[in-house]
């Protein structure tokens, strides 16, 4: 057997976080009416010490425990069932294993980490038969040593959640700031003019469109942490030249200035989106990104949406993408084995949101410029199916 290693000198040892119960004798001892009754005996330890010895009835147990409030039918933590037909003052087979069965319920009962409350209940101590007089001072030390170990945990570890999440609350701010600013940072930079440029992370960030986004004028896009990135808004021509006349929306930072043009083309049963990023430098020259497409034949007979998505020499990088589920429950876009981006709205829901998770390392722009189009054809679509 391993010995524990002894604490550094000087440093005390650490509290002890667990009660142990440990099974004592049975006996039979006659109650006022001289029936003789089966008696249980708990033996709590802490740190290997014994600090208090319950005797009592298994009745007495049960009885006492629902009234604390820590003990209710349902409970994941049931008291070791009566068995009414069964001989459990003679039966020395019935005995042993109702004695282990108590001993196993009382371990697991007074070793729920949930902090101080329990151990500390006065009501907990009556039940074991620990006085509130000063007749049992041990164990009243050592069931509030133990307590007072674990709220020094929790509070420990409520601290890490807390300046963990401010880091990651941090972070998302730091990320979102940068979508706002990133433009700018291309337009004083020696990116060659007309080079497709992204806004990638090195983490998955989720982002939440609203459904139908193209009905209610201009529509924000939260990104993590609840933070407002991008804005959809309903494109002026004008800006990009003749060229890009069909073009409906664009993406936008916050402040408006156009990250994103999404050129539709509807032709009866063939749906087209092309997207374009907007280099700030030279806005009326719109760098190509790519082309979804969804025709009539390929969806004829499909029960899942076919879209197809053509790259340009601009994303090429991103290999070739490809599209599987059924907008917007459950849909996937891929590159190869890799999930580049993850549609999904609850079934059943009568939310107007979806959430769209773009993969650490992908073009989050991109990929919601994909998914923006893919929902616009797809509520065209079931648009003109109720016509």
């Amino acid at each position: 057997m391993a010995i524990p290693s002894a604490p550094p000198v000087g440093q005390p040892a650490a509290p002890a976080m667990d009660i142990n119960v440990v099974a004592g004798d049975s006996c039979l001892i006659p109650d006022d009416n001289g029936k003789q009754r089966r008696h249980y005996t708990l033996v709590l330890m802490v740190d290997g010490v014994s600090v208090h010895t319950a005797v009592d009835r298994y009745s007495k147990f049960r009885h006492q425990l629902p009234l604390i409030g820590w003990f209710t039918p349902g409970d994941p933590l049931p008291f070791p069932p009566k068995y009414p037909m069964r001989d459990y003052t003679l039966n020395k087979k019935n005995v042993a294993k109702r004695h282990k069965e108590l001993v196993s319920f009382f371990q697991t009962f007074l070793n729920q980490h949930n902090e101080w409350e329990l151990l500390r209940s006065q009501d907990v101590m009556t039940a074991l038969g620990i006085a509130s007089d000063g007749t049992s001072d041990k164990a009243h030390r050592a069931f509030l040593s133990v307590a007072s170990a674990r709220q020094e945990v929790a509070d420990r570890k409520r601290a890490m959640v807390a300046a963990h999440n401010a880091r990651i609350a941090q972070q998302q701010s730091e990320n979102c700031s940068h979508a706002q600013t990133f433009n700018q940072m291309v337009a004083y930079s020696d990116i060659p003019l007309g080079r497709f440029t992204t806004i990638a992370f090195p983490e998955v960030l989720r982002f939440e469109l609203s459904n139908r986004w193209w009905s209610f004028g201009d529509a924000n896009m939260k990104g993590p942490g609840g933070h407002p990135w991008f804005r959809m808004q309903r494109t002026n021509p004008a800006l990009f030249g003749e060229m890009f006349k069909n073009a409906s929306f664009n993406i936008c930072t916050m402040r408006g200035e156009p990250l994103m043009l999404l050129q539709e083309n509807f032709h009866w049963a063939s749906y087209e989106y092309n997207l374009y990023r907007i280099d700030p430098r030279d806005p009326a020259r719109p760098v190509h990104a790519c082309k979804i497409f969804r025709e009539w034949g390929a969806n004829f007979l499909s029960y899942t949406d076919q879209y197809d998505i053509f790259l340009t020499q601009a994303t090429q990088h991103e290999g070739r993408l490809y599209c599987s589920g059924r907008w917007p429950s459950q849909f996937t876009l891929r590159s190869g084995s890799d999930i580049r981006a993850k549609v999904n709205k609850e079934m059943f829901t009568f939310t107007d949101k979806y959430q769209v998770d773009i993969a650490a390392g992908a073009d989050c722009l991109l990929f919601i410029g994909i998914a923006c189009a893919i929902d616009r054809i797809h509520h065209e679509v079931e648009s003109k199916k109720k016509r």
